[in-house]
């Protein structure tokens, strides 16, 4: 099986832009809620396609499969095997038609977590994608901190044990680099209040 991967975006722009955002989080609550195929729903919602129609995930979104899953509070979709990265550029694209000065943030992260990182996406002033990511794979037994020498004592080896504090933090710390990376790239001073 492979791993599932699930994206969170984050829009950072003017108020017309914000509405945008909140406005994408309606529309696919509405489809779920329906019980419309989850399959369809990025492709007809975000692309303006039919249900029947004929696509190729990861030409179109960056990833063969990829769904929302009912989230209302943020903007997450949920993948096979890698983020979702040409539809994080598509939503870019579109928000900056609405905020020239639009960043578009995902933060994504695997299920079990093999995978982890953030990438953030603007438009120049001559309209080429700029983008800053970090990311990380992870091949470690992952647990609390309270649990750890009992895991030792069962005979894993410390070296592969990362626990989920210690997860939390390098998930923050691939959010800065992602964010510094993006602010040499961007060649312009980008606050997001992160």
């Amino acid at each position: 099986m492979s791993e599932k991967i699930t994206s969170t975006f984050t829009i950072y722009g003017n108020q017309a832009v914000l509405d945008l955002g909140k406005e994408i989080i309606r529309r696919f609550k509405e489809d779920y809620d329906k019980g419309s195929n989850k399959y369809t729903s990025v492709p007809r919602i975000l692309y303006g396609m039919k249900e029947t129609e004929e696509f190729d995930g990861y030409e179109l979104l960056g990833a063969y499969q990829c769904w929302y899953f009912g989230s209302t509070d943020q903007f997450k979709v949920e993948t096979a095997t890698c983020p979702p990265i040409k539809l994080h550029d598509h939503i870019t694209e579109h928000a900056a038609k609405i905020d020239p000065e639009v960043v578009v943030q995902m933060d994504y992260i695997g299920n079990t977590p093999e995978q982890v990182g953030t990438r953030f996406v603007c438009i120049s002033e001559d309209g080429e994608l700029i983008s800053g990511e970090s990311e990380r794979e992870l091949n470690y037994y992952f647990c609390d901190e309270a649990d750890v020498d009992s895991i030792v004592e069962e005979g894993e080896d410390p070296n592969n044990i990362m626990t989920y504090q210690e997860l939390d933090s390098l998930i923050e710390m691939t959010k800065y680099e992602a964010q510094d990376e993006f602010r040499l790239s961007d060649g312009h001073d980008f606050d997001s209040n992160f």
